[in-house]
């Protein structure tokens, strides 16, 4: 279902009636289709993101690994009234004041374990169970930690039992 770009007539239908089939997977899991749609990976998945959200749901679009150009079937917007909302993380005095509270000590984020690539599921499993007593750390082209940059300074601690 993830859409490719300059697909023929053919190769475009195989992937909606694909993006189809995972919209009534995920509302039978979910019990109807979702208000809402965490839309991360941009222009491989808008399509259908737009097409699985239920009529008057909103699409909040967060990010754009895959691409920033995004087309789809309008109709599955203005027919369903749908929503399309742009998000990051804060606006810029936001981030700022964050910022502030992390370089201050008030605020200060917690990690709890790292992980390899491998472990991506597990590590979305235990913040699922609320199993995390903090932040969880992904490994990424990396095999151990110390591989990549890090700062000193304020900030982010690990996490240890009763401390």
């Amino acid at each position: 279902m993830m859409r490719r770009g300059g697909e023929s007539a053919d190769e475009e239908k195989a992937r909606f009636k694909e993006s189809r089939r995972f919209c009534k997977a995920v509302a039978e899991a979910l019990g109807g289709p979702p208000d809402i749609v965490f839309e991360h990976v941009g222009q491989a998945t808008f399509p259908t993101s737009v097409l699985c959200v239920k009529p008057f749901g909103k699409v909040v679009i967060c990010g754009a690994t895959s691409g920033f150009n995004l087309d789809f079937d309008v109709r599955y917007l203005w027919m369903r009234q749908k929503q399309i909302i742009g998000s990051h993380f804060a606006n810029a005095w936001e981030a700022t004041k964050a910022n502030e509270l992390i370089e201050h000590g008030l605020v200060r984020p917690v990690l709890w374990r790292t992980m390899g690539f491998e472990q991506v599921a597990e590590a979305h499993q235990l913040m699922r169970e609320n199993q995390h007593l903090g932040k969880i750390s992904i490994l990424v082209g990396a095999e151990s930690e110390g591989l990549g940059k890090d700062a000193q300074g304020a900030g982010a601690f690990r996490a240890t039992v009763g401390g």
